[in-house]
């Protein structure tokens, strides 16, 4: 996990993608099987926020260096932790609060299956019912504030067209996947998606 957490060691952003790919395996073996205790999994969620919060490196392929995949592929970390049923609400917050580090920066629009890898986490975490309607909707709202001054620059930078292109594909993919189940325990995440996009439109 320390590998993990110090982004600005891996100032060209190779090792952090395949150190979270490592770790989602265990992340998934734990899922299948609980051995990490409650402290250890905190501890986990804890250096993925630690990861995303130094990151400066969001590409996903590049022509001549090929594949990175920081941001997607810590979406892959957390997703077998979202789907643990050891995952207490606490942590279940943390997680959110990871993604939402990422998915509506305005440094790089993500064009390879980041938004919709970082949306998966918190599909999962709406499958179980683990925040009330109240609680999606408070989460959307806050990936991008009424008083966020990107929302009267939309149009006028790339950073102001960067960030809603980032959020509006997350909260596409939450929506899509909330719809396509089928499921009355994904409505609340469904509702808050769609009322999210009518605020970015």
């Amino acid at each position: 996990m320390d590998r993990l957490a110090r982004a600005s060691e891996d100032p060209n952003g190779f090792r952090g993608p395949f150190a979270a790919l490592t770790l989602a395996e265990v992340a998934r073996t734990d899922r299948v099987a609980s051995w990490i205790n409650e402290t250890e999994r905190s501890e986990l969620i804890a250096a993925v926020h630690a990861y995303l919060e130094t990151l400066t490196v969001h590409c996903g392929y590049s022509d001549t260096e090929s594949w990175r995949r920081s941001v997607a592929h810590t979406g892959d970390l957390l997703l077998p932790v979202s789907l643990n049923p050891q995952v207490r609400k606490p942590q279940a917050k943390d997680i959110l609060a990871a993604v939402a580090l990422k998915v509506g920066t305005p440094d790089h629009a993500y064009i390879c299956g980041e938004s919709e890898r970082l949306a998966a986490p918190a599909t999962y975490l709406a499958f179980e019912e683990t925040f009330t309607a109240e609680e999606g909707s408070a989460w959307f709202l806050c990936l991008c504030p009424p008083e966020d001054p990107l929302r009267e620059d939309t149009c006028r930078s790339e950073a102001g067209l960067t960030r809603p292109h980032n959020l509006k594909v997350l909260t596409q993919s939450a929506y899509i996947n909330a719809v396509a189940r089928h499921d009355d325990r994904m409505k609340p995440l469904a509702s808050a998606a769609f009322e999210f996009l009518n605020l970015l439109a």
